[in-house]
């Protein structure tokens, strides 16, 4: 496989580990903290749903949520306490926006930074 090659391969496995972040944090909307998840959560959700993709580690699932956050699918809170807490997975909690819900349920266009499985025309 040439670097090209490697490149794309790398560009679609972020895009459909992105799409699955999406639906776990989709999946969280009527839990008890009002559709808030910790990026923690949304890791250990994934590994415990048997996902095909996960994150290589906790800086890897950081960077695309981040990815999420700057296409506004999802919004972000830093529930740090004290700045001696680490700004990781732990204290970051994340929920679905609008664009995000909409994106799910198909009424937003195909992206190319979320593999959701759409053809893009």
């Amino acid at each position: 496989m040439n670097y090209h090659q490697k490149q794309s391969a790398r560009r679609q496995r972020e895009a459909r580990i992105r799409w699955q972040m999406l639906t776990v944090i989709h999946g969280s909307r009527s839990n008890s903290h009002g559709g808030w998840i910790t990026g923690r959560g949304v890791v250990e959700a994934m590994g415990y749903c048997g996902q095909d993709y996960t994150p290589d580690d906790d800086s890897h699932a950081r960077g695309l949520l981040t990815d999420l956050v700057l296409a506004e699918y999802i919004e972000v809170q830093d529930n740090r306490e004290d700045e001696s807490q680490p700004y990781g997975l732990n204290h970051l909690t994340y929920k679905l926006t609008g664009k995000g819900s909409g994106f799910i349920n198909r009424t937003e266009p195909h992206d190319a930074l979320v593999g959701d499985g759409r053809i893009a025309k």
